[in-house]
């Protein structure tokens, strides 16, 4: 899947990929089915849909990881990993591409209700964040042209290097 068309957040089922059944989506395991998605169910979201499979008397399968931010999608993504978008896509990502990782000075953090809003020297582009960058003064920064993904807070900066994406 192109990673333009998911939708976040986006989570994580495992390695093994989720039988799928009439549109419904399901692992089966130690005898007890457990449901991931029902697209058998007209609602817009991934969300909606299993709260109506709760309320219906489903059991679900249980979703532990839940991945917010593409860059943190881009540290964390095999080939091998299942995943599910907020939409109800299942997929996997193989990494075909690359970006140029750069190291920026964190000139100013912004807290925000839900998180915080990271400014870097030299970019225009701000970047949301969850955590409290303390003790981090630099953000590295994956670049492609004039696109900029957040990849992670650091003490210092490191040489520029190339990742997959």
């Amino acid at each position: 899947m192109n990673l333009a068309e998911i939708s976040f957040p986006v989570f994580m089922l495992g390695y093994e990929k989720p039988q799928i059944e009439e549109g419904i989506l399901f692992f089966f395991r130690s005898g007890k089915l457990r449901i991931v998605d029902d697209t058998n169910i007209k609602l817009p979201t991934l969300a909606a849909r299993r709260l109506q499979v709760m309320r219906d008397g489903g059991e679900l399968h249980k979703i532990n990881t839940a991945i917010f931010f593409l860059g943190d999608f881009i540290k964390i993504s095999k080939p091998t990993i299942w995943f599910i978008d907020s939409n109800g896509k299942l997929f996997t990502h193989k990494k075909s591409a690359s970006m140029t990782l750069i190291y920026k000075k964190i000139s100013k953090v912004i807290p925000t209700n839900s998180g915080y809003i990271i400014e870097v020297e030299g970019i225009e582009s701000r970047f949301k964040c969850l955590y409290a960058p303390s003790g981090k003064t630099y953000a590295g920064i994956l670049k492609s042209g004039s696109s900029y993904i957040l990849y992670g807070l650091y003490e210092e900066p490191y040489k520029e290097s190339r990742r997959k994406i």
